[in-house]
């Protein structure tokens, strides 16, 4: 099969848990099949591990978000009802990218990794979309808020909210959601 991947931050080196598990994903997969691998990088030096990541994907292909966008990205859609880490990995490059990516390459499957980049995707109805959530984010927020200080609280109130509402919409567009815990 021919599998994309997106996700919403580059891969390698695998140091923390949302690199980990793809990555993982990727390497078993690799060995019978062909990955193609479509990233958000936060700046230029992380292209220096695509060489690395083309021993797993036949083609990597990045967009560069740099924080002080995403930063921009949430004020501007802030008041959306959008999550504000959907806003955060918002990028016109990546949506062209994917687009012209799925217009040139006919593919099996398109793999997601995470909720903040499942929109790239919703409208492919002819193609089968697995959407890797990990955890339910609405949960871990509502979680976090409880730490958070009083000031920041009507802020996660609020993207709890929004992030329940989109998890449950989102996931409508996809074939198939992975968590990985029965609670979540």
């Amino acid at each position: 099969m021919k599998i994309l991947f997106i996700t919403p931050r580059l891969l390698y080196p695998p140091n923390r848990g949302d690199k980990v598990r793809p990555w993982n994903f990727a390497k078993a997969l690799a060995q019978k099949h062909k990955l193609f691998l479509i990233s958000l990088i936060q700046n230029e030096e992380e292209r220096q591990y695509e060489a690395e990541l083309r021993h797993v994907f036949e083609k990597v292909e990045t967009v560069l978000l740099k924080p002080w966008q995403s930063y921009r990205n949430m004020l501007l859609r802030g008041f959306s009802s959008t999550p504000l880490q959907v806003h955060y990995f918002y990028s016109p490059e990546m949506q062209n990218k994917v687009d012209q990516f799925l217009l040139d390459e006919k593919v099996d499957v398109v793999y997601v990794f995470h909720l903040r980049m499942a929109h790239y995707v919703t409208k492919y109805v002819n193609v089968y979309k697995i959407l890797d959530l990990t955890d339910a984010v609405s949960l871990f927020l509502k979680r976090r808020k409880d730490y958070a200080p009083f000031y920041l609280k009507p802020i996660f109130n609020r993207e709890q909210a929004r992030v329940l509402c989109y998890e449950r919409e989102i996931v409508q567009y996809f074939e198939e959601s992975w968590i990985i815990s029965t609670i979540d």
